[in-house]
């Protein structure tokens, strides 16, 4: 799946326990309060501090829009996250935006956002992995090197 992408990939800054419960697959949605746009077909998954690394990709099944309380009802068995932790997310906003994940692919040995291209940086909310950077983040996610554990401390 880490290969050509049909759509725009963005990266996403993602806490690490949510991101081992998407590769799990045990998280199916993305709660977000900004949308992304709908030509992006591929996640980039960045596990932020203290993991610090790229530990997977999974493709976009559909982005839906709708009031906190809608996403909630809809997805709160597959959202991998409290009602509380959920309520203080989206408080002060009107639209909550679900991601639904299909297709997760783990990275083989996750790696820092340098070994992508030295200037690139966790984004607060996403970034695109245009051409070059996408090309090397795909081959990245199928390298082997690592046999431990996927999610460990930088």
């Amino acid at each position: 799946m880490a290969g050509a992408a049909t759509g725009r990939v963005a990266l996403l800054s993602i806490r690490p326990q949510y991101a081992d419960e998407i590769l799990a697959g045990r998280k199916r949605v993305e709660f977000r309060r900004r949308p992304l746009p709908h030509d992006v077909t591929q996640v980039v998954i960045y596990a932020t501090a203290p993991v610090a690394r790229v530990v997977g990709v999974f493709q976009i099944e559909a982005i839906d829009s709708t009031t906190p309380s809608e996403a909630w009802q809809h997805y709160h068995q597959v959202g991998g996250i409290g009602q509380e932790a959920f309520d203080a997310y989206y408080d002060g906003t009107d639209t909550a935006h679900v991601i639904r994940i299909r297709a997760v692919q783990a990275a083989e040995s996750p790696f820092p956002l340098s070994e992508v291209d030295e200037s690139l940086r966790p984004p607060q909310s996403f970034t695109y992995l245009r051409d070059r950077r996408w090309a090397r983040a795909s081959w990245l996610l199928q390298r082997r090197e690592q046999p431990e554990g996927l999610l460990q401390p930088a």
